[in-house]
């Protein structure tokens, strides 16, 4: 489980708790040889000439910088105000472990631990080149809209960044390039906000969990962001159940302030 976001004064957004992250693509630490195969699940670009690259962090020492510090980087505390976006500070996940949900065909799901509603969702992404994905954002009372033609940007566009220059480390060797190689510049690759706003109907919905489709080539999701609708209240919390027998048993629930009733 994952917070992915951190709360702003202005508009309302709010930590999403998410599962599904599925392949460590960010390369970090120090210790041993070929540190960006051993701390990583795959590459990003997949394989072949001059596609053997991962992301890593600031603190990633490997076979090319043993001692001292990587050309680029992501920052070690994880937390990143979007340049496009500055109200949104998105926080990634521990780069010791999954973090990134990384497709190249087929479908993806993060769902939230927590259903809640939001009138707008962004997603920390980028991809090997521009694509057009479907949304599916699927809610608790069993019904599910589809968001086409969101734009995932090409890792390589210089402008409408929220992430900047963030570092590519080769995984594996690539003809004359070692392992551990560092290459991008201060320009690129970029991390971008994929914004899904929804429906009028859809954003009084508490949404369970969010899928990806029609991927063409490589594409990854770091972190997410919600902005709750004006005036909305917060989602109830469900506490342990009391007065437990053979036939039923006492529902309990923090109380919500403002809330005049609640809703199945």
């Amino acid at each position: 489980m994952f917070f992915l976001c951190l709360n702003l004064s202005g508009q309302s957004y709010q930590s999403i708790q998410v599962s599904g992250f599925n392949i460590d693509l960010i390369a970090e630490g120090s210790g041993i040889p070929d540190r960006a195969a051993a701390t990583t699940g795959t590459t990003f670009d997949l394989s072949g000439a001059g596609k053997e690259h991962v992301f890593y962090s600031k603190d990633f020492r490997g076979n090319a910088n043993e001692s001292i510090a990587p050309p680029l980087g992501l920052d070690p505390g994880r937390n990143y105000a979007s340049s496009a976006t500055p109200s949104i500070v998105y926080q990634l996940a521990e780069y010791a472990g999954n973090n990134a949900l990384f497709l190249t065909s087929g479908t993806g799901k993060l769902t939230l631990s927590t259903p809640a509603i939001f009138e707008k969702l962004s997603f920390l992404a980028t991809s090997i080149t521009t694509q057009n994905i479907t949304v599916k954002v699927s809610f608790t009372d069993r019904t599910f809209t589809n968001y086409p033609s969101i734009s995932f940007p090409d890792w390589l566009t210089e402008t409408g960044y929220a992430v900047k220059g963030v570092g590519l480390v080769n995984r594996n060797a690539d003809g004359a390039i070692l392992a551990d190689a560092f290459s991008g510049d201060a320009n690129k690759p970029n991390f971008f906000d994929c914004i899904v706003t929804l429906s009028a109907t859809d954003k009084l919905k508490l949404i369970k969990d969010v899928e990806f489709s029609g991927m063409t080539s490589s594409m990854a999701v770091f972190a997410v962001c919600g902005v709750t609708p004006a005036g909305s209240l917060a989602a109830p919390v469900a506490k342990n159940a009391t007065l437990a027998t053979s036939t039923g048993f006492t529902a309990n629930w923090d109380i919500v302030a403002g809330a005049t009733k609640l809703q199945d």
